[in-house]
């Protein structure tokens, strides 16, 4: 049911999609910044971690599981690319904090993170174009198409795409490391045959070739797992 956010007896922080372009929020590493008790950090390799009121999950496996539930379109995403992937076309963000466990099953200790995208509407011809240009031939573009096929078919599809050169040299060769390129798609469709029936197919692609570092930079010392870790710190 949809209810407003000053009646919902629980925290909640609520942002629609213009909120987040106006507040320039592309990513979960913005998020952290603009919500209370929320923490957002990179882990080895394409991992990501989210702690909501110091409540996370910080083991290294295949096998470990959030203590924040993350669900994108109302499904459930165990292992999701929180640290590569940037916002684009969606329609509203929300974050639960504290135990949500009646809901959202056992995964959800700490909290909950609801990623809503836009999706087709039969109510017009609408869409946007948007993007970025910076140092180091940074480019961001992303942006949406909603076509209405007829009065009860309509479909959607938006993409970004993220590049950027290497700012990190290799000593070793003297290349640049530490780039970017990423693309992403996101088609959508909807049919409504009767009043009370509306049928969505949802499809997403994303691609990332690049050498950006698995970790962020630290100063460091060859160690005993150096051929693992690459240093000690």
């Amino acid at each position: 049911q949809e209810q407003s956010v000053q009646d919902v007896p629980i925290a909640v922080s609520a942002f629609s999609g213009d909120d987040l372009a106006s507040r320039q929020l592309e990513s979960f590493q913005d998020i952290q910044f603009n919500v209370p008790n929320f923490a957002f950090s990179r882990t080895q390799f394409t991992g990501s971690s989210i702690s909501i009121r110091g409540i996370g999950a910080l083991a290294v496996g295949a096998s470990t599981e959030p203590s924040t539930s993350i669900h994108l379109n109302e499904f459930y995403v165990n292992a999701p690319r929180l640290f590569e992937t940037e916002f684009f076309d969606v329609e509203r963000l929300e974050i639960l904090r504290g135990p949500q466990g009646t809901l959202f099953g056992r995964n959800a200790t700490g909290g909950v993170v609801n990623v809503i995208t836009r999706k087709a509407s039969t109510d017009g011809v609408e869409g946007y174009a948007d993007a970025e240009y910076g140092n180091f031939n940074s480019v961001k573009a992303q942006g949406a198409l909603n076509v209405p096929l007829s009065d009860t078919l309509a479909v959607r599809l938006a993409g970004s795409v993220i590049q950027r050169d290497g700012f990190t040299e290799n000593l070793f060769d003297g290349r640049d490391i530490d780039d970017r390129n990423i693309y992403a798609l996101r088609g959508s469709a909807r049919w409504l045959p009767t009043d009370n029936t509306t049928i969505e197919v949802l499809a997403s692609y994303m691609r990332e070739d690049d050498n950006r570092a698995r970790y962020q930079k630290q100063a460091c010392t060859e160690g005993p797992l150096s051929p693992l870790l690459g240093c000690a710190p």
